[in-house]
């Protein structure tokens, strides 16, 4: 995954440009080669590697299902890959364990809260609780609670449910999002506390009455109709450090500017990502939210199964 980031570094500090002259000074580069092949050959190299991958996990998770005798689970919705233990591996389409060292989290929790918002299948949830914390884990209580356009809703509702062979949106909800926690969670024997909410309705009330020392909102921002108001909410749940993740490259203009650009066209009526925030932005927004140590706390890259394209991250911390 290294050289999908470092393609994506170039791109967003040169330009596709930057990229080709990149290209052009390695050594072993045949001449008229296309410049951007090496960029675009190392990228379908990676996806052919995950879709090799993707289906080894998927075959490995249904035959050590029927060994163990769990049923059930043929409807269900992976977000992320979770280690079970006893060779069971959730065959998610995000993939985080090798990469989970780069995103800069402490590696003890130990007597530390954290709470992981948009937590879906779990993966950070599970992650930082092995670490030690007292963790909180939330996600939507609908799938209609997501914000989507009012017109689009009931049509994007109908559509998950029938992808998950769901008779009813609260059958397709359990099968996209709960099921897959709380099985999870059963097997793991996992102490994590799941609060059902929206991000803009959490209450330190709802959470245990007590701030956190770490907040984690992971692919969040880009989701939300008002990114503003969500770190306006977090900010007042966080004594610690508040961590977020930001898409590279940012393609909207100088990314020494704080911008924002609206994704809301780029995939159809059905997408339900709305933003995309360069660097600059999420800096002056946790700093505008009370943080005065804000800074690139890591970096990585990888492939999302099923869609099987590239994705590189930044993850932005902020602390008191």
């Amino acid at each position: 995954m290294h050289t999908l980031y470092r393609a994506a570094r170039v791109f967003a500090d040169e330009g596709f440009g930057g990229l080709i002259r990149r290209a052009v000074r390695r050594p072993f580069r045949r001449k008229r080669a296309d410049p951007g092949a090496f960029a675009r050959e190392a990228i379908e190299t990676q996806v052919a590697a995950a879709r090799i991958e993707y289906q080894r996990q998927t075959d490995a998770f249904d035959a050590r299902c029927r060994e163990l005798g769990l049923t059930g689970l043929d409807d269900h919705y992976w977000y992320h890959s979770v280690d079970l233990g006893d060779g069971l591996i959730t065959p998610g389409d995000y993939d985080y364990r090798a990469q989970v060292h780069s995103f800069g989290f402490p590696a003890d929790l130990g007597g530390k809260r954290v709470l992981d918002v948009g937590s879906a299948t779990g993966f950070f949830a599970f992650e930082f609780e092995r670490r030690g914390a007292e963790v909180v884990s939330v996600e939507l209580p609908s799938l209609d609670r997501w914000d989507m356009l009012a017109a689009e809703r009931e049509d994007i509702v109908r559509e998950i449910a029938a992808a998950h062979n769901a008779p009813s949106p609260v059958a397709g909800y359990d099968r996209h999002l709960d099921g897959p926690f709380l099985f999870c969670h059963a097997r793991l024997r996992s102490k994590v506390k799941r609060c059902y909410s929206s991000v803009y309705d959490l209450t330190l009330a709802k959470l245990g009455g007590e701030k956190f020392d770490l907040v984690y909102a992971g692919d969040l921002l880009m989701h939300l109709f008002s990114p503003l108001k969500a770190l306006d909410v977090l900010s007042g749940l966080c004594r610690g450090a508040l961590m977020t993740t930001i898409e590279l490259p940012f393609s909207g203009g100088p990314t020494d500017q704080p911008l924002m650009s609206f994704r809301g066209l780029l995939n159809g009526t059905e997408g339900r990502t709305w933003w995309m925030l360069n660097r600059a932005s999420v800096e002056h927004l946790l700093r505008r939210m009370g943080f005065t140590t804000v800074g690139v706390a890591g970096r990585y890259s990888g492939i999302v199964r099923q869609a099987w394209v590239p994705y590189w991250r930044e993850v932005i911390r902020g602390t008191p």
